[in-house]
């Protein structure tokens, strides 16, 4: 007899597992077969595990993959970008020119990384002293870095 494709190996045993079976109860549940010889035997697994809304103050559970209810489910970014566009936030294309002419003054490097004596290729321009801070686009405010320290001071920052 040829060994099933989706099998189970335990305790030198092999046990077969069957695809998922609908179920009609209230909540949404896979039902999976597991067979042994002729003995078998149903576990019934939840699809996904609820969560809480990933929006502040938003009470109750959701298993959307965004993890947002249908009240505030596209609201994130518009939050974050207040509905402006990348050219009226200042990162139009005098921004791209400026961040091409740092990159290359750092000689693509990473600041914080080469602070710390490791040499990392830098992906990113940051402002020193963020926008949102009452920093600006000089020059002296802006460093090359890569995206793992951009992530973790921007982190810091808020």
């Amino acid at each position: 007899m040829q060994e099933p494709s989706n099998s189970l190996q335990l305790l030198d045993e092999t046990f077969s597992i069957s695809e998922p079976e609908s179920s009609a109860t209230k909540q949404k549940l896979n039902t999976f077969r597991i067979t042994y010889g002729k003995l078998f035997c149903r576990i019934n697994m939840p699809n996904q595990i609820p969560r809480p809304f990933r929006k502040q103050g938003c009470g109750g559970i959701t298993t959307a993959r965004s993890g947002y209810c249908e009240t505030h489910r596209n609201e994130g970014w518009v939050q974050h970008q207040r509905g402006r566009t990348r050219q009226q936030q200042g990162y139009g294309r005098a921004w791209e020119i400026l961040r091409a002419k740092i990159l290359k003054r750092d000689n693509y490097l990473c600041q914080t990384c080469l602070r710390q004596g490791i040499a990392t290729e830098a992906k990113a321009v940051d402002h020193i002293k963020a926008k949102a801070f009452g920093g600006k686009d000089d020059e002296t405010n802006l460093q090359s870095i890569c995206y793992a320290c951009h992530r973790a001071k921007t982190a810091k920052e808020h």
